[in-house]
């Protein structure tokens, strides 16, 4: 399951075309009266931008044209609010932080509650009451920053991640975006409001998140919503299904690792045909809808007694080819032929930051607060759930597949991003 929410927010940069931010910018913080999970409630100006007073002039006179009424009203952009104000959204109409300034006052159309005009908040700084918390309303706060870089560390550092935009022609400052602002979509030269399925399926990272963070709209979606498993393929050959039995009795370890063997090569064929790669499903001219997976930064991996070797080893080998630093934990005084096997190649399975512990539940729940993805093979109990529950950790309890891209999925987030193009040497004109 995904929270709808965040602290979004567009950034304009020096090689803007600022009549176009001016415009997206408007859209995004006060279409819906900013009361769109997706809207943009930062505005994050690069030093050059944030002091060009035509700039700040131009956005003002863009807001405060906004007609601010009933819906029955057709000349009127923002409706009404679903609750009058409270909260965080009241907190910001009614003071300011040091340093801040009102460009545009907060008002209401008719005196009525409801219907709360869009306002701009100037000055806001790292850290203040406006960077840091979701309002929910048409307030949006413009702060500066020193470079991209800078304002890409603005954003990050709220711990939110549901959508982001981009105001920039430069295609290095593109890349730069899209490499480093964690959130699930991200927007560049349009709205940060408005996704469509498949073409932006949407879903958030950090604290605009809980669950395995597949997308709404996502061809990986609908997987939350079944149970699967492998049917069990018998071989033709009778003489060989008879050996089977045989073989599993008399050598487990080797049987372990000559199926994970088989999976791992299973999740390589995804990564290199599917994963690794960028991906536009719908080739719409004029801009680009990119769909990119990122790995998890760690794991920790939970095996206990009843747990098969093969699935205990294709689990540590796939979080390994993400390139995620891996955290095993298995119970005290292992009893298993498969924990203990763990523990006598642990050198070799695990890298130097990786680590290899022999706990109890209280110890594994303190390590689970460090990692982004946890990961058992059979549910934990009840007590697991509530000695994490204020944390909002996704714990994944699906039983082990033998299929590269479900098990990968697991441990795997995904981004999408739009970037509205124009490119003048494929248009068609009509000369009369």
């Amino acid at each position: 399951m995904l929270r709808r929410g965040g602290k979004d927010a567009t950034i304009v940069t020096a090689l803007a075309d600022r009549d176009q931010a001016v415009k997206n910018v408007v859209a995004s913080a006060f279409n819906n009266s900013g009361q769109k999970c997706s809207a943009t409630s930062l505005l994050v100006l690069e030093r050059e931008v944030y002091e060009d007073e035509s700039f700040k002039k131009m956005l003002v006179d863009a807001a405060s044209s906004l007609h601010v009424g009933s819906v029955w009203k057709l000349q009127n952009r923002v409706g009404s609010l679903v609750n009058t104000p409270s909260g965080n959204l009241k907190k910001a109409l009614s003071t300011l932080d040091e340093g801040e300034e009102w460009a545009l006052e907060p008002s209401y159309a008719d005196n009525n509650p409801y219907m709360l005009k869009p306002s701009i908040r100037w000055g806001t700084k790292s850290g203040d009451f406006c960077h840091m918390n979701e309002l929910f309303g048409p307030v949006l706060s413009v702060m500066c920053a020193k470079n991209l870089e800078d304002a890409i560390n603005i954003v990050n550092s709220t711990g939110y991640g549901l959508t982001s935009g981009l105001e920039s022609l430069d295609e290095r400052e593109q890349n730069i975006f899209k490499e480093k602002l964690h959130a699930g979509n991200l927007y560049i030269n349009r709205m940060t409001t408005g996704a469509i399925v498949i073409r932006q399926p949407f879903g958030g990272m950090g604290k605009s998140a809980i669950g395995s963070g597949k997308k709404a709209g996502g061809f990986n979606y609908i997987s939350q919503f079944m149970k699967l498993h492998v049917e069990d393929k018998s071989c033709a050959n009778s003489y060989i299904n008879k050996l089977k039995p045989l073989l599993k009795e008399e050598s487990k370890i080797a049987y372990s690792l000559e199926k994970t063997l088989t999976q791992t090569t299973d999740f390589t064929y995804w990564l290199d045909t599917h994963f690794t790669k960028e991906h536009d499903y719908s080739n719409i001219r004029g801009e680009s809808n990119i769909i990119r997976y990122i790995g998890v930064k760690s794991v920790l991996l939970r095996f206990e007694e009843s747990d098969l070797l093969h699935e205990m080893l294709s689990s540590i080998a796939c979080a390994k080819m993400v390139g995620a630093k891996v955290y095993v934990s298995i119970p005290q005084n292992p009893k298993s032929e498969g924990l203990l096997y763990l523990r006598e190649k642990k050198s070799v399975l695990l890298e130097g930051d990786d680590t290899f512990a022999m706990e109890d539940e209280s110890a594994m729940v303190k390590a689970m607060q460090t990692v982004q993805r946890i990961r058992f093979l059979q549910p934990p109990t009840t007590s697991v759930y509530k000695a994490v529950s204020d944390y909002a950790l996704y714990i994944a309890t699906e039983p082990f597949i033998e299929h590269g891209r479900i098990n990968l999925c697991i441990i795997l987030l995904s981004k999408a991003y739009q970037i509205v193009t124009i490119d003048m040497e494929t248009l068609d004109f009509a000369v009369s």
